[in-house]
């Protein structure tokens, strides 16, 4: 099967699940403190649940399944309940503004991220996502991540 991301469904689902999941080691000692390890990545696992429908958004769903060829095939997927931050939903993205951050930065630990070039005062919410893409040795990396921590950027676009 050639490595292609196939297209979700966009509609259609009547409920969903979507989470990361971590597999970890814990080794307590005997005087309280607790050692940890995680084995590999966590990933995003989802579930989504589907209501009576019509035969063409059933047919739509169904290729879909077929064409991944069980755990064969790769798709891109995310919260649907959840395609912009939670600020702006209703009213969109400010003005001119593509979704698509100028810079990114992670401090040493991987657990804070900086985005550059957003516009003034930007918001964020817990429960928000940021994806990220780029290209690595000719081949295209994605990843996403979940903000825990509300934050509103600066007047320079820096959250």
């Amino acid at each position: 099967m050639p490595d292609i991301l196939l297209e979700f469904p966009s509609a259609g689902a009547s409920s969903q699940r979507f989470e990361i999941k971590r597999v970890d080691y814990l080794s307590p000692e005997v005087g309280g403190r607790l050692n940890a390890g995680t084995a590999g990545f966590p990933l995003w696992t989802a579930s989504w649940t589907l209501p009576n429908m019509g035969e063409d958004k059933s047919e739509q769903w169904r290729a879909f399944v077929a064409r991944l060829r069980g755990a064969q095939g790769r798709f891109l997927a995310g919260d649907l309940s959840k395609p912009l931050p939670r600020v702006y939903e209703k009213s969109g993205l400010p003005e001119g503004f593509s979704g698509d951050a100028a810079s990114w930065q992670v401090n040493d630990r991987r657990d804070q991220l900086t985005l550059g070039g957003l516009p003034a005062d930007f918001q964020f919410s817990q429960g928000d996502y940021v994806a990220f893409r780029w290209v690595s040795a000719g081949e295209q990396r994605r990843a996403l991540v979940r903000v825990v921590v509300s934050a509103v950027g600066s007047a320079g676009g820096i959250v």
